[in-house]
């Protein structure tokens, strides 16, 4: 154990390695019936399981799970999206659906988006603005 030794205010030494290797097997203070080193133990003090024992079973717990692939979320699995479009398609279906929907701001209606226009974000915002522009 390592040396840890205090000089108190009234000048005693106090070695505290020591005193921590002497009560490591001392119920410790509080409900959750465990020594000084963590193990688990019981009323009469025995050791049901070990501080090791706890770190192992816990780390094989979050580790090996299972070999079988991983869900990330609880949501049912997307169906198969479309190709993607090339560069030069996808701006021209943002500028059709652009214009689109100027017109139907311009009439009043509202007009739900296909694709991959923005809804949200820095680029939705900068979409907006483009638009305001546009009909100005």
């Amino acid at each position: 154990m390592k040396q840890k030794t205090y000089r108190t205010a009234q000048g005693r030494v106090v070695d505290l390695g020591a005193m921590i290797a002497q009560n490591e097997t001392v119920r410790a203070v509080g409900n959750m019936n465990v020594n000084a080193r963590g193990d688990i133990i019981d009323n009469q003090g025995r050791v049901l399981s070990t501080r090791g024992e706890q770190v192992n079973r816990n780390l094989n717990r979050q580790t090996n799970a299972n070999s079988g692939p991983v869900p990330s979320s609880n949501r049912a699995p997307q169906q198969s999206l479309p190709a993607k479009l090339s560069e030069t398609e996808q701006l021209e279906l943002n500028k059709t659906q652009r214009e689109a929907k100027r017109d139907a701001v311009v009439r009043g209606k509202a007009v739900e988006l296909k694709g991959d226009a923005p809804t949200q974000g820095l680029a939705a915002a900068m979409a907006r603005a483009e638009q305001l522009k546009d009909q100005e």
